[in-house]
């Protein structure tokens, strides 16, 4: 029951939540680059990560896992933004030194969306190795 919970509430974020002025965010696009970065940030042990890291990310996603690389349409970093401005489920959360630049971070709006989503990858083959 938890799983079909959360399946839905992820479904509910990326499609119906804040449609003002935001268009959907295709499940069949979001949901593997997401699961790929929550995987991801759970195999490192942590939460949060760079904006850069996580386009690295989806990046490596798009090319390195074909059923991720199919559906994508729009670049990392335009995805980024429509995920955070559409659906909250991945958000800014701050500013963190790297080097002497002050960069922004990232993570899920809540770490049971970060683990719900991990497992989606582990179970649908969202991850490289």
């Amino acid at each position: 029951m938890p799983v079909s919970l959360y399946e839905r509430a992820v479904e509910v974020l990326l499609d119906t939540w804040n449609i003002q002025g935001h268009e959907p965010l295709n499940l069949k696009e979001a949901v593997p680059q997401l699961s790929f970065v929550a995987f991801e940030l759970m195999r490192r042990g942590v939460q949060t990560a760079t904006e850069k890291e996580l386009l690295l990310l989806l990046e490596e996603a798009r090319e390195k896992v074909p059923q991720i690389g199919r559906y994508a349409k729009d670049t990392p970093d335009v995805f980024l933004k429509r995920v955070e401005l559409r659906s909250s489920l991945l958000v800014e959360a701050g500013h963190q030194l790297e080097g002497s630049s002050l960069v922004p971070f990232y993570q899920f709006r809540h770490l049971t969306f970060q683990e719900y989503l991990a497992a989606v990858a582990a179970v649908e083959g969202h991850y490289v190795g």
